[in-house]
């Protein structure tokens, strides 16, 4: 039956008598007509002779050639262990073809697959078939370690007036990083006191035990002390005003760039908080103000372009 693959069995056939002698490399020999050689090995590999006695006595010989081939050298690794979201570089040799198969339907034909943006469902033992010419195979493992990253946590939005100080609580990890650092008591501490001059958003980078990574943010609005007559810088208005169900901010020929708009009653106390990207030189923006309480508000507009700031009157 050969030629066959190292490791697979060999079955020697015979027939014309009665009886059966058979003899061949490695020191092989044997009395039963059609034996079965298993576990073959290279050792294996030459011709086998079977002496065939007929019912009268006379013999007869027949030689029959065995080949077997060797498996392939079959190697697997990767680049593990990495962090969730980062890539996998799996690799294998030995041979001239490869399928690999894992965990979470993993599969491919690719030599050195890469698995991208991985997630701990990643994690596991892979396992690569290499084939070589031959058409002879052999299977390698190798073992894929993900680390979770940490779920970072920044805080809540925050407002303090200008000139105010508020402490930020960041959690998630181990070790902390802030940017931007302006503002700030300590930028490699979990709960550093902010006292930015402008609505500031900070970043914070958590690192876990695994030295893996992740990120938040916390904008900390900045409540400018409302003024007789504000220097304005953006070119916005707002109406109506006095108002009852809605206030509309309108503006054009601003800067492009990211503006923060806030809304503070009359003590001081945040009561709308949003975030604007210009991108055309345009602002429109609506306000819900009908289950505000009667009185006076103050809204804000600012960022790196500019200053907006106007007393509004809720009906």
């Amino acid at each position: 039956s050969s030629p066959v693959c190292e490791g697979s069995s060999i079955n020697l056939t015979s027939g014309g008598g009665n009886a059966y002698s058979w003899s061949g490399p490695n020191g092989f020999n044997s009395t039963v007509q059609n034996p079965v050689l298993s576990n073959a090995t290279l050792a294996n590999t030459g011709n086998y002779t079977v002496t065939v006695t007929g019912a009268n006595g006379c013999t007869q010989t027949s030689t029959t050639p065995v080949v077997v081939n060797a498996l392939p050298s079959a190697t697997s690794g990767n680049s593990s262990p990495v962090c969730e979201g980062s890539s996998v570089n799996l690799t294998s040799g030995g041979g001239n073809s490869y399928s690999w198969s894992g965990p979470n339907g993993f599969t491919s034909l690719v030599q050195n697959p890469v698995l991208t943006n991985v997630t701990p469902v990643n994690a596991g033992v892979y396992t690569v078939v290499v084939t070589n010419g031959n058409g002879c195979s052999k299977s390698s493992t190798t073992n894929v370690s993900v680390n979770a990253a940490p779920v970072a946590n920044a805080g809540p939005d925050v407002s303090v007036s200008v000139g105010g100080s508020v402490q930020l609580a960041a959690s998630g990890g181990s070790a902390y990083s802030w940017t931007p650092a302006t503002g700030l008591s300590n930028t490699f501490i979990p709960n550093p006191v902010a006292t930015p001059s402008v609505t500031t958003v900070y970043t914070v980078w958590v690192t876990n035990s695994s030295d893996c990574t992740g990120s938040d943010s916390v904008t900390v609005f900045v409540w400018q002390t409302p003024v007789a007559d504000p220097a304005l810088s953006i070119p916005v208005k707002i109406f109506p005003n006095p108002a009852h169900d809605e206030i509309i901010v309108e503006g054009e020929g601003l800067e492009n760039g990211t503006y923060y708009l806030t809304m503070y009653n009359g003590l001081g106390q945040l009561v709308i908080a949003k975030t604007l990207s210009v991108t055309d030189g345009k602002i429109m923006e609506k306000i819900e103000v009908l289950s505000f309480s009667e009185g006076v508000y103050y809204l804000q507009l600012d960022g790196d372009k500019g200053f907006f700031q106007q007393k509004v009157i809720k009906e």
